[in-house]
């Protein structure tokens, strides 16, 4: 979870992972250089879990790809799932991924369908041309990426850590489309696994869309 002034967010996206029916995890946390005390509320929940399961890791600020590489490259675990620190998984959200991951052991990159939550608790949910129950490899990924909205986002993804890094994770110093590189970059060296279940709700009100926290680019 890449965090950066998610003071009144980051709760509920930790809520929603602990949550899950499923126990086989660790969070790591990488606070991005926050300026309203976000770590704060991590550390609080953290304290509840004396068991270890959350991570926090403090750093100066270096942008949302640098937060998340230094997630997974701090993972103690082979799969990586990632979430943003204003969206929040579904339940049955691990539990899926990791049966995935069990039933197509040989991919390195695996999504499941989300919900848009908009201004209003209006909740929209984006088109993907699969079948309703489709669950498995995705042929031709990158012109279904190109016509189906609901296929990817960062935080509905689960990620061979090792492999990621391999492809040179999220590009670092990018503030739009860092995402949309790295699935175009995994679409052409392998197939995507995926699950047309809505398991994730992303949320899109005004404070956290892209095109108001940076300036548009080419």
């Amino acid at each position: 979870i890449p965090l950066y002034n998610k003071k009144s967010h980051i709760k509920d996206t930790l809520d929603s992972v602990l949550s899950q029916n499923y126990d086989n995890y660790e969070i790591v946390v990488v606070n991005d250089g926050s300026q309203d005390g976000s770590e704060i509320i991590v550390e609080e929940i953290s304290q509840q879990h004396p068991d270890g399961k959350i991570r926090l890791i403090n750093q100066e600020n270096g942008g949302v790809s640098v937060a998340r590489n230094t997630a997974i490259k701090s993972a103690k675990h082979t799969m990586v799932c990632l979430l943003d620190a204003d969206d929040e998984w579904k339940d049955g959200y691990l539990k899926e991924m990791d049966s995935l991951v069990q039933d197509f052991p040989d991919y390195k990159f695996y999504s499941v369908r989300h919900e848009i939550k908009e201004e209003g608790d209006k909740i929209i949910f984006p088109a993907v041309d699969l079948a309703d129950n489709f669950r498995g490899v995705v042929p031709k990924f990158i012109p279904l990426y190109t016509s189906s909205d609901g296929i990817m986002h960062s935080s509905a993804v689960c990620l061979d850590r090792d492999y990621c890094m391999e492809l040179g994770g999220f590009p670092a110093g990018q503030k739009l489309g860092e995402d949309v590189y790295l699935w175009l970059l995994y679409g052409m060296n392998t197939q995507l696994v995926f699950s047309n279940k809505i398991l994730m709700r992303y949320s899109r009100v005004t404070e956290n869309r892209s095109d108001v926290r940076v300036e548009k680019m080419d």
